[in-house]
């Protein structure tokens, strides 16, 4: 398997961003470099996974960084896309999937990666949160997610402006999601 890897590192230069702002962010510039790079739309599911054809091709991971004395000094966007190949180990051969476009260049891909989040680094917090939330296949989707060992039954309403998942459980309690591992259940759209 044929796998674009980057980590960029970001110095904190004062400017108010943390982990979850970044990875939002990152999954913005991923999506419109592939979409430059090659001839395939890929979709986000919440919060840090690429996915075309219903099939997780990429993913980001965001850590801050610090100094000695506890002060973060910088994060890093770690990413990595699926390219070409479709060759999976058993135990994800049926969820992972690949960008298969000839075309594609695996450096041109990172290069525009990069290019685009630092751009959109810069950009208003609104805007990306805007961008994530159009590119995100969950909104209106049925899910589920465990919650003190419980799974849980829920629709995805919204993304909200700080990326938490603000779902409605089966029991019309409404709650924001931080974090979490969630599944998406199989054929449900919103109707409406």
């Amino acid at each position: 398997m044929s796998k674009t890897n980057i980590s960029i590192i970001l110095k904190n230069s004062g400017q108010s961003f943390d982990s979850t702002r970044l990875t939002i962010t990152s999954a913005v510039s991923v999506i419109k470099a592939i979409r430059e790079a090659s001839c395939v739309s890929p979709d986000i599911k919440w919060v840090n996974d690429i996915y075309l054809d219903g099939r997780k091709i990429g993913g980001i991971l965001c850590e801050a960084v610090s100094d000695a004395s506890g002060r973060i000094s910088g994060y890093i966007a770690g990413i990595g896309i699926n390219c070409f190949d479709s060759d999976f180990p058993e135990d994800i051969k049926a969820k992972a999937g690949a960008i298969n476009d000839p075309l594609l260049s695996r450096n041109r891909l990172a290069s525009l990666i990069r290019s685009h989040l630092l751009t959109d680094i810069m950009l208003p917090a609104e805007e990306i949160t805007e961008a994530y939330r159009s590119h995100s296949f969950l909104i209106g989707r049925d899910i589920s997610y465990n919650d003190n060992g419980l799974t849980v039954m829920a629709r995805v309403l919204d993304i909200g402006d700080d990326g938490r998942l603000h779902v409605a459980r089966d029991d019309g309690t409404e709650e924001l999601l931080d974090s979490g591992e969630i599944s998406v259940i199989p054929n449900s759209k919103d109707n409406t």
